[in-house]
């Protein structure tokens, strides 16, 4: 995630914690802590210190265990989880799964019904496999179809 990614992020978060509370959120594809908090530690001083400070529980999900990571779990089955958060955040993640319905499919199912989805995909951004790149760059249009029973902020 770029800095400026994450600026514009805490923006969107700012507003929805002004008019709503956010008690659990489900980072998915959240990579280790290092990465969020030294590699790119813009991801937890915009994003996740916002979140913490505002009385929110964070639980970060990646398929590949490591410091930091609350659940392993492969993105692409999501939907086997049994929990619902009332903030899902999907970053950069579609580019990066081979079964990008079944992967929507279990995002939108661990979102609790009237409560928030936050999703950014790459637009401009070269091939960049981590394991893979499926080279999904839609437009916001595509999205919005993808995602059409949340509201867009």
């Amino acid at each position: 995630m770029f800095r400026k990614e994450s600026l514009v992020i805490r923006v969107i978060l700012t507003k929805l914690l002004a008019v709503d509370r956010i008690d659990s959120v489900l980072d998915v594809g959240s990579s280790t802590l290092t990465f969020r908090a030294v590699i790119q530690p813009w991801i937890e001083e915009n994003i996740f210190k916002l979140l913490r400070n505002a009385g929110s529980k964070i639980i970060h999900l990646d398929k590949k265990p490591g410091e930091g990571i609350d659940i392993v779990l492969n993105a692409e089955e999501l939907y086997e989880l049994n929990e619902k958060f009332d903030l899902v955040i999907c970053a950069n993640l579609l580019e990066h799964v081979w079964n990008k319905p079944k992967t929507v499919y279990g995002i939108k199912k661990v979102v609790k019904p009237g409560k928030y989805l936050l999703v950014t995909v790459p637009h401009k951004y070269p091939w960049h496999p981590d394991p893979i790149d499926n080279l999904f760059r839609p437009h916001i249009n595509t999205l919005q179809k993808l995602f059409s029973e949340f509201r867009i902020l």
